[in-house]
């Protein structure tokens, strides 16, 4: 019977883990900065509550504001304002480009 080994290179493993969380967190924060801007302000209550946490598996940027929701989709006769989802599809050369990508 043969034998095969397989050796892993757990500091590469962390190298690599370490790089892309570096890089989640600059996507995470660019779709920030983005979703701010967009975001209708009345109090400024939701485009400050706007935040990103990003770890080696990836980011979430979105908001704790109970109402937000009804803000980006709409409500009633009013029209969404879907500024978490255009500074994501808006901006997918620069996220692609912050990723490392071509």
């Amino acid at each position: 019977m043969n034998n095969i080994r397989v050796r892993v290179n757990t500091d590469a493993i962390s190298e690599i883990e370490g790089m892309l969380e570096q890089r989640f967190e600059r996507v995470g924060q660019f779709v920030e900065n983005k979703a701010k801007e967009s975001c209708p302000v009345d109090s400024g209550i939701l485009r400050a509550s706007v935040h990103h946490e990003a770890d080696k598996t990836g980011t979430v940027i979105g908001t704790n504001v109970e109402y937000a929701i009804s803000v980006h989709e709409g409500h009633g006769s009013f029209s969404g304002v879907p500024f978490l989802r255009d500074a994501v599809y808006g901006n997918m050369s620069e996220i692609n480009n912050l990723l490392g990508g071509n």
